[in-house]
């Protein structure tokens, strides 16, 4: 173990030494130098390549002038070596797209970081985020000698916003000992431009069902209004207002609106889209052209499905033709919409026929009594034409089902449709 130690002791000894030495024929190679220069310390040429090159690399470009630095210099860069500035960038104010004239603000932080240095240039640019990037505009900025630099900026590009391209930003800081920074801004970092704003109905979004023909809506005291916040939608700069009412997708009535007014009252029936008579589906939608948008924007304030009804429950065995309608509409269970394929009859305990009425296209499959558990059969009896919600026949067929006296106490009857 003693043998061990001594022979540390020796090596970290000897290379103490040998570093002695070193350092004493560095200087006694600097000492011999400035006796041949007369005691002015030479330049010192930068021919290595990174990273050996004292003062490294700052942004590709090298930290140590190619030409060559005084020995104080270069000790200060090897001592000392300067440290970029910080670029931070902020912005505030939205930008409609097509708002015509935008304008918002970019501030910019710069801190210096390099010690005993200060801010010694400060470059901001700008450019749509669409062009190249030779398209950076450059704008000066007077700065003093401090640390810190706080920069506002408001940017009016003037015209109208034809493109839905954002603002791109490139800023560069130098300090005062070489230290620089270059910062780019783009997409989501820069300024992105904001979307049109859709026109808003204060009724807007009603959807239901409806029976076929009953299309009969009055939209009272409806206004519109725009989020857009460089016009108001109602104002100068509408050229037209209606009220469309479309028919499985294609436009069956145009109803003009005053564009001076900013609530409105429509009555959308029969006698005005007569195509929805039979229509299976109905759109009501608000379309606003303006000078902005001149091809107009919509809202849609009303999506109606239309169905038939069908009918089901006792009646007398002398039921017309005129008064199907009637007698199963008087009473909410005995009635329905033709996409319901289940109906649940109540017998009651005074009729002795039981109807049922569907769509021609619908078919009666089978008929149970859950109350006895017993099977029972409806007969076909034949076509009939019933009227729709509006003033249009459509063909049912007619199903019976007879007893022998009333039910007492009062079945339950279940039956399939197809």
């Amino acid at each position: 173990m003693a043998d061990t130690k001594r022979a540390i002791s020796v090596d970290s000894l000897q290379a103490t030494t040998d570093l002695l030495n070193q350092l004493t024929a560095d200087a006694q190679a600097i000492i011999d130098t400035l006796n041949q220069t007369g005691g002015v310390a030479p330049v010192w040429i930068n021919t290595n390549v990174p990273p050996n090159t004292v003062g490294g690399y700052d942004n590709i470009n090298p930290a140590t002038d190619v030409n060559g630095l005084e020995f104080a210099a270069a000790m200060n860069k090897l001592l000392f070596p300067s440290i970029s500035p910080t670029i931070t960038l902020t912005t505030s104010g939205s930008i409609p797209y097509l708002a015509p004239n935008p304008q918002f603000t970019v501030n910019v932080n710069t801190t210096v970081l390099t010690s005993g240095a200060t801010l010694a240039s400060f470059v901001f640019e700008w450019k749509r985020s669409n062009q190249s990037i030779d398209s950076y505009q450059p704008i000066t900025v007077a700065i003093t000698t401090a640390l810190v630099l706080n920069f506002n900026y408001s940017i009016h590009s003037g015209g109208t916003n034809t493109t839905n391209d954002g603002f791109d930003f490139r800023v560069t800081a130098t300090d005062s000992l070489g230290g620089t920074r270059v910062s780019q801004f783009t997409g989501a970092q820069g300024k992105q431009m904001t979307g049109y704003a859709l026109p808003t109905v204060s009724i807007g979004n009603v959807t239901e069902t409806i029976e076929r023909g009953s299309l009969n809506k009055t939209f009272t005291n409806f206004s519109i209004s725009s989020t857009n916040t460089y016009a108001p939608i109602l104002g100068d700069d509408v050229t037209a207002l209606s009220v469309e009412v479309l028919s499985s997708g294609s436009v069956a009535t145009t109803i003009p609106l005053s564009v001076n007014d900013t609530l409105h009252t429509v009555v959308i029936n029969n006698t005005l889209a007569e195509v929805l008579k039979t229509a299976s589906n109905a759109t009501v939608r608000v379309r606003i052209k303006d000078t902005v948008n001149p091809a107009g924007t919509t809202r849609t304030i009303y999506t109606v499905t239309t169905r038939l009804k069908q009918y089901y429950g006792p009646a007398v065995s002398s039921l017309s033709n005129a008064f199907i309608k009637n007698e199963f509409s008087n009473v909410s269970t005995q009635q329905t919409f033709d996409d319901i394929n289940t109906l649940t009859m109540i017998t009651g305990t005074l009729y002795k026929d039981f109807y049922v009425f569907v769509p021609v296209a619908k078919t009666l499959v089978s008929a149970r009594n859950i109350t006895n558990g017993t099977d029972i059969f409806f007969d076909y009896i034949g076509n009939e034409s019933i009227m729709d919600g509006g003033v249009t026949l459509a063909e049912y067929k007619r199903y019976v089902y007879p007893i022998a006296v009333p039910y007492a106490p009062s079945n339950t009857i279940q039956i399939e449709l197809s």
